[in-house]
């Protein structure tokens, strides 16, 4: 068993080094674990099921974007945010299919992408919370209903 991390864990895929330094510069000044990859493929390399939130750009060598996050989302659920320069209500649409919780055009804001950023590592929180209560709340029921059936015989 692997020791839990205290800081969430990042992956930017970005193929732009600038863009991505910055990013992730940004991110780790607020205690974010932040891992960058040049293209889809070395995502997958590093482990990008593995993090906590994908944050992608559209264009990439190879595979794009939203292929990434349809591949990632295959074995893990995770909040997913696309940046990109060539955003159109299709590529917003075909993002939010496989799993972005919101698209941002370029050049971006870093401030926004972090509020982003939180919020949906909030929502995922809350996502296994509901989801737990929801198991609680089917396990009674099953019971009861188990129960109630030894009664009647």
């Amino acid at each position: 068993m692997q020791p839990k991390r205290s800081a969430k864990r990042v992956i930017i895929v970005e193929d732009q080094k600038a863009t991505a330094w910055a990013l992730a510069e940004s991110l780790r000044e607020d205690g974010y674990e932040a891992i960058t990859a040049e293209s889809s493929e070395e995502a997958l390399e590093l482990g990008a099921e593995d993090c906590d939130v994908l944050i992608t750009d559209l264009r990439l060598p190879g595979m794009n974007g939203i292929e990434l996050m349809s591949k990632v989302r295959e074995k893990r659920q995770m909040p997913s945010i696309l940046i990109t320069a060539y955003g159109s209500p299709e590529i917003i649409a075909r993002a939010k299919k496989a799993g972005a919780v919101r698209c941002f055009s370029k050049p971006f804001n870093i401030k926004d992408i972090k509020e982003c950023l939180q919020k949906a590592l909030r929502g995922r929180g809350r996502g296994r919370t509901r989801a737990r209560s929801a198991r609680t709340a089917s396990t009674k029921r099953a019971r009861n209903a188990s129960s109630t059936l030894s009664r009647a015989r």
